[in-house]
């Protein structure tokens, strides 16, 4: 009985070893997240991991350029998971379902969707702003 306690333990002992390998990110790559100030989530969409943080900061992206990065973001996905990320980017689904609008963006948003999945989202300059 003993015998096949510790053989289970053992067992798990190196399950849980290997299994934990797989969630952890590479240690150059943590280290230069920390170095350059981006996240997993920005890292080469407008945040440059080789460069440093202040680097990074100077060279904030331009409203267009963020715009650009969500769309790319959003682009491909199936509509749940784009819609909530639109929202919560502070964009707001206008009366029609394909068109998202933010104050204050000076631009709106139109999203082609074929089935569930966005197929394109074209920017739209509002009027007046």
């Amino acid at each position: 009985m003993k015998t096949k306690i510790s053989s289970a333990f053992i067992l798990l002992l190196v399950a849980s070893a290997t299994s934990n390998s797989a969630w952890a990110i590479n240690h150059k790559y943590r280290a230069q997240l920390e170095r350059s100030g981006c996240t997993e989530l920005n890292a080469g969409v407008t945040c440059d991991i080789h460069k440093t943080r202040a680097q990074n900061a100077a060279h904030k992206p331009t409203e267009q350029q963020q715009l650009q990065a969500l769309i790319n973001r959003v682009e491909g996905m199936p509509l749940d998971i784009a819609y909530s990320r639109l929202l919560a980017d502070g964009w707001k689904q206008s009366e029609d379902p394909s068109l998202f609008i933010k104050p204050g963006a000076g631009a709106s948003l139109r999203v082609t969707r074929e089935e569930n999945i966005i197929t394109k989202v074209a920017i739209q300059p509002n009027d007046g702003e």
